[in-house]
């Protein structure tokens, strides 16, 4: 057996990045490849992509986000990412119970210490229903169901236990105003197609293979 060193390894995972040399694979297939792609902030992962795809446009990812291929949405380490649709749709029921402990975080808990936490989900989900809702109005119409708590920290919470994700314009670099101006919606919705949770094994495999 060969013992690998700390180099080779190192290296190892760059090739599998993509980051040693540039790739002509497509954006979805690279964002495929590396299971989810951290988009806190919009422009990040066009970088990501440009860094690693050879002759990447903004155009590239963009189309993906508008045609519902790639969705933006909290995922890993409860940050926004983004992961293709059929991927989403199987790993953000895995990734849930990781959300579910942030939502449970000293942050969220001062707010809605007391209330039913199912309750509060399905109060999020009627107020959505089927349609994209900025964040700031699901602030504004959660405030009103539960006087005297904050209807912006109430949405979060709402968010993190909910498959939402953000729509392609306010998900896209170029179209970002403020953390106040995104627009969520179901992803059930968005889809057209109900979360269908994978084992946790073939995430593991999936992120494995990725680096």
């Amino acid at each position: 057996m060969t013992t690998l060193r700390p180099r080779a390894l190192n290296r190892t995972l760059l090739h599998r990045q993509f980051l040693v040399r540039r790739t002509g694979r497509t954006a979805s297939e690279v964002i495929g490849h590396l299971v989810a792609m951290q988009a806190q902030e919009p422009n990040w992962p066009y970088v990501g992509l440009w860094s690693r795809i050879d002759g990447f446009t903004h155009d590239q990812l963009s189309v993906l986000l508008e045609n519902r291929t790639v969705v933006r949405s909290a995922l890993l380490r409860s940050t926004q990412h983004l992961a293709v649709a059929g991927d989403f749709r199987r790993f953000r029921p895995v990734l849930q119970p990781v959300l579910d402990r942030t939502a449970r975080t000293p942050y969220f808990r001062r707010v809605s210490e007391g209330l039913d936490t199912d309750a509060l989900t399905a109060t999020g989900a009627e107020i959505l229903a089927d349609r994209t809702t900025p964040r700031r109005e699901l602030a504004r119409l959660l405030a009103l169901r539960y006087p005297g708590r904050d209807g912006k920290v109430l949405a979060g919470e709402v968010e993190l236990r909910t498959p939402l994700v953000h729509t392609h314009r306010t998900g896209a670099w170029g179209r970002w105003g403020t953390r106040a101006d995104i627009s969520v919606t179901r992803a059930e919705y968005w889809l057209g197609a109900p979360m269908e949770p994978a084992p946790a094994q073939d995430l593991v495999r999936r992120y494995l293979a990725g680096v």
